[in-house]
């Protein structure tokens, strides 16, 4: 028999169908071992139920470590016990990251991880390391109106995850310089040798909740050197509402075109500016 920290099959079946869940309840087992389990190197890896029907070929996937014992050499209750104790341990690092959400959340938010999303407000440098090897762009979904995602976070709060490809789809876009002012001095990003500029939400992703449709989308994100980025962040209101003014009317025909009607009075109110 074996102890084991495994995982339901389920998810992965109702999510994927069944040949590509095995794939996918594998891929996750892996994760979650390097993530969580990497200081331990005695416990199995491999399991092997001898079912040939999906829901035990699941199980055997679903495997994140285990400990085998011969059915016919089992004699001391004692070990079984302090092992069960061992895993009960190594099962409670798991329930810490998972928090106040559900299994499924937490699977939730591994994949869209893996498909290039982050939960981080300030992704510039997950945007840098994708464009270490990307650096083209991505034409065919530019200012189309996109559905929504969203996921419950470690803190039983919903959240709104943001896609790395379309930050970097929008830099690309602007050829690297700032939207306030083309010339505005930058430097040389290292990722690609290319001109420094970070990309900026200008609907705030905190208003998601408002919007019928998708936020994170090339024409809701900016193009702006890291002085005009902070600038609206802590800016002064009289200066900022100069440079949401000049961003607001060079997007709003793109930001109708995608669903996402908004006047500049309420994008205004959004940014805290009461002048």
């Amino acid at each position: 028999m074996y102890l084991s920290i495994n995982q339901g099959f389920t998810y992965f079946k109702n999510n994927y169908g069944t040949k590509e869940a095995k794939n996918k309840i594998r891929l996750v087992s892996n994760i979650i071992r390097d993530m969580f389990y990497s200081d331990i190197t005695t416990e199995l890896t491999d399991i092997n139920l001898n079912c040939k029907n999906d829901l035990g070929k699941g199980y055997e996937y679903g495997n994140i470590l285990a400990k085998y014992y011969d059915i016919n050499n089992v004699n001391n209750d004692k070990i079984i016990i302090e092992d069960i104790n061992k895993y009960l341990l190594l099962y409670d690092r798991l329930i810490r990251k998972i928090e106040l959400r559900s299994i499924e959340s937490f699977y939730d938010e591994l994949f869209l991880k893996i498909d290039g999303y982050t939960l981080e407000e300030e992704n510039q440098k997950y945007i840098d390391k994708y464009l270490i090897k990307n650096i083209k762009l991505i034409k065919n979904q530019l200012d189309c109106k996109k559905e929504i995602k969203s996921i419950i976070s470690n803190k039983g709060i919903k959240v709104y995850p943001r896609d790395i490809k379309v930050a970097a789809n929008a830099l690309i876009l602007a050829n690297y310089k700032c939207e306030i002012e083309n010339n505005h001095i930058t430097f040389i990003r290292k990722s690609n040798s290319m001109n420094y500029t970070e990309a900026h939400h200008l609907i705030p992703i905190s208003k998601q909740e408002e919007f019928k449709y998708s936020l994170d989308i090339e024409a809701n994100i900016v193009s702006l050197c890291s002085n005009c980025h902070n600038c609206l962040h802590y800016g002064s209101d009289k200066e900022r509402i100069i440079l949401l003014k000049k961003l607001f009317q060079s997007r709003i025909d793109r930001l109708n075109k995608v669903g996402l009607n908004i006047t500049f009075d309420k994008l205004k109110y959004y940014y805290n500016i009461e002048i």
